[in-house]
């Protein structure tokens, strides 16, 4: 779709575009939803945008009825489970296989080993069996998921996403199989 015609269709200001183009290029720039397409017609390019981004903009950006991160997740597991039913397999996004310490935590989700220490500390007793040691503090797979998707939504949607780039490969490669037999 046009980018242009999708400012016409809700409405939005060269402001709000510029936001949306930006906000795309920033954190769904390896999803290629922006494409420039020279016209012959006008000699000039036009700017061209995917309908999964056109949704985005209306299920996310334009949503103000949900949290941004929340319609963000909403967003990509609504795709993922479409993929999922398409491809008939179910994976999990969070491939964390083992516990980790709070050092690889404060790694893992790039923050301070003290935050990290803020956010465990009241769990200790309330969930004690998301860890594994309590003395050095490593915490379960469980814990794990547990900070990622309530704590650290950034990095779930980050994860969310690798998963999606992965089984839209599967569909290439798949739909590039039948197209070969």
């Amino acid at each position: 779709m046009l980018f242009s015609a999708v400012q016409r269709k809700y409405d939005l200001t060269d402001r709000q575009m510029f936001y949306i183009r930006e906000k795309l290029k920033k954190y769904h720039e390896k999803d290629e939803w922006l494409v420039a397409i020279f016209n012959p017609n006008s000699m000039s390019k036009e700017l061209w945008i995917y309908l999964e981004g056109v949704e985005w903009i209306r299920d996310v950006y334009l949503n103000f009825d949900v949290p941004y991160r929340k319609a963000e997740i909403n967003f990509v597991k609504k795709h993922i489970a479409r993929l999922e039913n398409e491809l008939g397999i179910h994976l999990d996004p969070l491939q964390i296989e083992t516990g980790m310490t709070v050092d690889m935590l404060a790694l893992y989700f790039n923050r301070s080993k003290t935050r990290i220490y803020n956010i465990l500390s009241p769990y200790r007793k309330s969930h004690p069996h998301f860890f594994i040691d309590t003395n050095d503090s490593i915490l379960s797979k469980e814990g794990i998921i547990y900070l990622e998707k309530h704590f650290f939504l950034d990095r779930y949607i980050q994860d969310l996403y690798l998963y999606i780039r992965f089984l839209q490969e599967r569909k290439l490669l798949k739909n590039e199989k039948e197209r070969r037999q």
